[in-house]
């Protein structure tokens, strides 16, 4: 079976957000010049050191306008209280993104 790096389907991003970063599995592996990782509960404890740490979540933490070419939101947004707020955190997150950047969604597998 062959395999899907999100990075390079992303266009391999030189700076990289990871917008619910748990214990860094995704943020850790990426490939890129630039990684940043979001949690509401913190990742000192699993981050690499070249990746920066930014507390919060993904409405409050504290990000760059027009800065990441790739921004990883992984099943963060059901979480959110409502659709405004996923409409609001999305709006926020696209902000972040320099010229040409993308987001890329990943939801929950309900299956498992």
């Amino acid at each position: 079976m062959k395999q899907i790096h999100l990075h390079g389907k992303a266009g391999w991003p030189a700076r990289v957000l990871d917008t619910g970063a748990g214990r860094c599995e995704f943020i850790n592996t990426v490939p890129a010049a630039e990684r940043w990782a979001v949690d509401v509960r913190g990742c000192d404890e699993y981050r690499h050191p070249d990746v920066r740490a930014v507390p919060g979540g993904i409405a409050d933490a504290e990000l760059p306008r027009g800065y990441f070419d790739g921004v990883f939101v992984p099943n963060v947004l059901e979480h959110l209280p409502s659709q405004d707020a996923v409409g609001a955190a999305l709006a926020r997150l696209g902000k972040s993104l320099a010229a040409g950047g993308r987001i890329a969604v990943m939801g929950p597998n309900f299956r498992y």
